[in-house]
């Protein structure tokens, strides 16, 4: 064999096992998200079955908070699926700088709409499922003590206010490190260590 077949075949498999360490330590660090995902799906599904019989309710309030849970039982289904989406998008056989772009992908994904989207709407979804479970309980909040549910009204309508301040100020100039605690904190470590994974991929190859 001439050395320029010895070097090619060489190449060849150091592309190949590149490939294999690719595969197996991303997979092995995406599982954690992807089982979150398919749990999350799960808990959208439970939602929808527990508060769907209120859709049919012809008292507005109890109508309006079966709604806001079933929406949000969809919404967490709809989400999850998303992510799942992005996450087996990935063709390991590709170029590490390819792989860092569907990366870049799923975290601006949670980063920019999945992770907001749901902090605000955290502020507010507990409320109709208290409502609904006194309610259940034999005790129509909105009805005998109305005062609580406008101060949950409140507590809801501020808790919002913080997380939309939290999310301008780390989009601010001269808040980077701010912004890359939030973004630390909001993209998972699954997604951290498959970033570390890449860049000491990269390093290797």
């Amino acid at each position: 064999m001439e050395l320029d077949e010895m070097k090619a075949a060489w190449q060849g498999q150091q592309n190949f096992n590149i490939q294999i360490l690719r595969e197996g330590k991303l997979k092995n660090v995406l599982q954690p998200l992807l089982r979150a995902q398919y749990v999350q799906i799960a808990g959208g599904v439970l939602l929808e079955f527990l508060f769907a019989p209120f859709l049919r309710r012809e008292t507005p309030h109890l109508l309006l908070a079966g709604l806001a849970l079933y929406l949000y039982g969809l919404l967490l289904i709809l989400s999850a699926a998303r992510t799942i989406y992005l996450t087996r998008r990935f063709d390991y056989s590709k170029p590490v700088l390819e792989i860092q772009q569907r990366l870049v992908e799923l975290k601006l994904w949670r980063v920019r709409v999945e992770q907001p989207i749901f902090a605000v709407l955290g502020c507010f979804i507990w409320i109709p499922f208290v409502q609904l479970v006194f309610y259940q309980l034999g005790a129509d909040l909105w009805v005998t003590v109305p005062a609580v549910m406008y101060w949950m009204l409140g507590s809801g309508a501020a808790c919002a206010a913080v997380v939309i301040a939290v999310i301008g100020l780390a989009s601010r100039p001269g808040w980077e490190r701010f912004r890359g605690f939030v973004e630390r904190s909001v993209i998972g470590r699954s997604i951290q260590s498959a970033q570390r994974e890449l860049d000491e991929i990269a390093t290797f190859s």
